[in-house]
C-alpha cells in the first residue's frame, strides 16, 4: 500500500490495471455464456453439405484456404442451437463478403431470411450487385435497403420480409 519509489508504484499501477481488465473479462465471458446457455437459443441448421458445394463449385472463382475454413467453421458453428458469436476479419478483398454469401445461402437453404449489412450505402450497392445475381440463380430472392431507400420502396420490402418473398436483405443500418 505504500511503494517505496516509482518503480514499486509502476508495478502496482500496472498490478491494479491488470486485475481490473481480468474482472472485466471474467465478467463479460460470464455474461457470454449465460446468454449462450440462458433462454436465448439459436435455431439449429443441419450443413447441407450438397448444397454447399454446389453453390461454391458454380462461383467464378475458388475459395481460398483460409475462405473454406472460415466457410466451415461458421456453418459448424450454424449448426449448433447456441447463439454464435463470430467476427469475420480480413483485409479489403479477402473474401468476406463470399464466406457471409455462403453462411446466408445456408440459412435461406435451411428455410429461413439473413441479412448483410454493410458499413456504408457505397459497400451496401457493391455486394447487392455481387450477391443478387448470385443468390438468383438459386432462385433465392435478395434485395437491397439503405438510407436513400424511398418511403414506398422500404414499405414494400418491409412486406416482403414479413411475408418471406424475400430471402435476404443487404443493407445499411436502414435495415
Amino acid at each position: 500500500h505504500f511503494p517505496q519509489g516509482e518503480k514499486e508504484l509502476q508495478a502496482a499501477r500496472f498490478r491494479l490495471a491488470f486485475e481490473e481488465m481480468l474482472l472485466m473479462q471474467l465478467q463479460v465471458q460470464l455474461k457470454r455464456r449465460a446468454w449462450q446457455l440462458g433462454e436465448h437459443h439459436a435455431k439449429a441448421m443441419p450443413l447441407r453439405t450438397d448444397d454447399i458445394k454446389l453453390f461454391v463449385s458454380q462461383l467464378a472463382f475458388g475459395l481460398t484456404n483460409d475462405q473454406k475454413v472460415a466457410s466451415f467453421e461458421i456453418l459448424k458453428d450454424m449448426e449448433k442451437n447456441i447463439p454464435m458469436l463470430r467476427m469475420l476479419q480480413g483485409d479489403v478483398g479477402s473474401g468476406k463478403t463470399i464466406v457471409s454469401a455462403i453462411a446466408l445461402f445456408q440459412a435461406v437453404k435451411s428455410g429461413f431470411q439473413g441479412a448483410l449489412m454493410a458499413p456504408t450505402e457505397i459497400l451496401a450497392h457493391q455486394h447487392a450487385e455481387t450477391l443478387l445475381p448470385l443468390f438468383g440463380k438459386y432462385g433465392i430472392r435478395a434485395e437491397l435497403l439503405v438510407g436513400s431507400t424511398t418511403e414506398k420502396q422500404k414499405s414494400e420490402l418491409v412486406l416482403g420480409l414479413k411475408n418471406k418473398t424475400i430471402d435476404i436483405i443487404i443493407g445499411t443500418h436502414a435495415i
